[in-house]
């Protein structure tokens, strides 16, 4: 393997979020995660929490994912470690999680 083979051609930078209310959204996950405030407007949020920034912007409309809807567009995931399941899922009711 050379070097030139060994270069991403990109990075990872982060995940974008649409979303009815970027503050909440954002306020939503700092309250879960920690983390750091990048950036608030009417249409958009951004956040840094570990290993990962977050942006979430308003869309017209937005209808959250149900499932099995097919009219609402697919469910997105955000996969998250716990060391105590009963923990983190009390502490994400706590601050308005489902």
């Amino acid at each position: 393997m050379t070097d030139e083979a060994a270069e991403p051609i990109a990075r990872f930078v982060g995940v974008s979020l649409d979303c009815a209310d970027p503050a909440a959204l954002a306020d939503f996950y700092l309250g879960l995660l920690g983390g750091q405030v990048l950036w608030r407007s009417a249409d958009s949020a951004g956040i840094r929490v570990p290993g990962v920034v977050l942006a979430m912007q308003r869309v017209a409309r937005y209808r959250p994912p149900s499932w099995p809807c097919p009219y609402a567009g697919l469910p997105r995931r955000i996969a998250f470690a716990a060391n105590r399941r009963w923990a983190c899922n009390q502490g994400k009711s706590l601050i308005g999680g489902r």
